[in-house]
């Protein structure tokens, strides 16, 4: 199994195909 990792900016976060946990996790600390 392969990850793949990239540092972006918040406002770029909406262009990524996030599961549902990452989602929320992300929304949780106020960067969705």
């Amino acid at each position: 199994e392969f990850q793949d990792y990239a540092w972006v900016k918040p406002e770029d976060l909406v262009h990524y195909d996030l599961n549902v946990a990452t989602r929320k996790t992300l929304r949780l600390k106020g960067l969705l």
